[in-house]
């Protein structure tokens, strides 16, 4: 028995959610016809599709299948909306680092450079860069690494996220291999 709206609500959330299972179906088995389908507009694009507060370029980056739609998908999306972070206060480029979708942060750079320098909103602010690092996928650290600037707001190499990226990087047994792309 209900003592609380909560149960009200979860029901409602649950049947809006309902409606994104054939996407998100479609983006996790790499079925970007199908997926395409099913935006008409930008709104649409960066709706929530999840209880964990996941966009359709969330999901996508993370099948690593589904990149030609990952494309598309950017190309109708806000440049700014590619910075939309989950419930968890990521965004799509965390989790290509943490998956090693390379293809996919090429893409998603190519549209909005300054994501890189969004951190997340937990763990005292970590850059995507430094997420590569902690989940040791190296093809994707080298390249956010490249794609980095060392002179502005959030940069990767000074203060904090200096000090986190030298700290992960020598974790993933990766900074003997790239030192000099640190400096």
């Amino acid at each position: 028995m209900e003592t609380s709206g909560g149960g009200q609500e979860n029901h409602s959330a649950s049947r809006a959610y309902a409606k994104y299972l054939p996407l998100c179906d479609a983006l996790l088995s790499g079925n970007w016809e199908t997926a395409d389908g099913l935006f008409r507009n930008e709104e649409e694009c960066e709706a929530i599709i999840s209880f964990s507060g996941e966009t359709a370029l969330h999901v996508a980056v993370q099948s690593g299948r589904a990149n030609v739609f990952v494309g598309k998908l950017v190309g109708m999306m806000r440049p700014q909306a590619l910075a939309l972070k989950d419930s968890h206060g990521l965004t799509a480029l965390h989790n290509c680092a943490m998956v090693g979708n390379t293809e996919a942060a090429r893409i998603m750079l190519r549209r909005y450079p300054d994501l890189l320098y969004v951190t997340t909103d937990s763990h005292g602010g970590i850059l995507a860069v430094i997420t590569a690092a902690m989940y040791c996928q190296k093809e994707t650290l080298v390249y956010l690494i490249h794609e980095s600037q060392p002179n502005v707001h959030n940069t990767p190499f000074q203060g904090k996220q200096g000090i986190d990226l030298l700290f992960e990087t020598i974790g993933s047994q990766f900074f003997g291999e790239y030192s000099l792309s640190l400096t």
